[in-house]
């Protein structure tokens, strides 16, 4: 398990959306807490026919001691930004992130003594493909100690969504580059499907900021091959 040092601290008075009761909590100055419905709600998207909405209640009618904001598991990543952007989802993919390998290995174990499902495993995830027609990927390649810790190793700016089925977290630069359709490359390092991802929310109508655009470029002048794997999870 890896460990980091990363504690999560409350404002004293928390803001509240315009024409919300829900607070917003806010941690670390730069990540906040709402309530996923009320977000929804006061940013006019509706839950019926959301496909990735309705993929994420799915999964935690079915499964509701597994999500926790606390002490996780948690769901975040593609799924959330659909459901945000609302865009269908073709295939319900939810990825699953943990506190531990412990925890994974309950939580896969607890889905597949419940769905009939194949499994495929990688170094970084296993995959499950559910007869029903979801997908779940079970994230091992690290683990963190809060929803915050996990979306501040994201690399886009616009991917810093988490929730546990009923609490929305975000950071300060998902929620401004969610409303511009700004892609943001924040953490400035490369993955295997770096340009992969990049390529994938450029369709989805997102645009890079400049240092985004420049710094994409030299990584493929530099090391063209090293984008040749479209990597990934799985």
């Amino acid at each position: 398990m890896l460990r980091y040092d990363y504690e999560v601290k409350h404002t004293e008075t928390p803001p509240t959306w315009e024409g919300s009761t829900s607070p917003v909590t806010t941690t670390d100055g730069q990540f906040h807490r709402i309530s996923l419905i009320d977000f929804l709600q006061n940013h006019g998207i509706r839950v019926h026919g959301n496909t990735a909405f309705e993929a994420i209640e799915w999964f935690n009618q079915k499964h509701p001691d597994l999500l926790d904001l606390k002490y996780g598991c948690w769901l975040a990543g593609g799924a959330l930004l659909a459901m945000l952007d609302r865009r269908g989802m073709v295939e319900r993919d939810l990825d699953l992130f943990f506190s531990s390998l412990a925890q994974s290995e309950t939580c896969e174990a607890f889905i597949r003594n419940k769905h009939a499902c194949t499994k495929h495993v990688t170094g970084n995830a296993t995959t499950l493909k559910l007869t029903s027609g979801e997908i779940i990927q079970v994230i091992r390649r690290h683990f963190f100690d809060s929803p915050e810790h996990l979306l501040s190793t994201f690399d886009f700016s616009i991917c810093q969504w988490a929730t546990d089925g009923k609490t929305l977290v975000y950071s300060d630069l998902a929620y401004k580059d969610w409303q511009t359709k700004t892609l943001r490359n924040v953490l400035g390092t490369k993955e295997p499907d770096t340009i992969v991802r990049f390529n994938k929310y450029l369709l989805t109508g997102y645009a890079p900021d400049s240092q985004t655009s420049n710094t994409i470029l030299q990584w493929i002048l530099d090391d063209s091959e090293y984008f040749s794997d479209t990597g990934g999870y799985t």
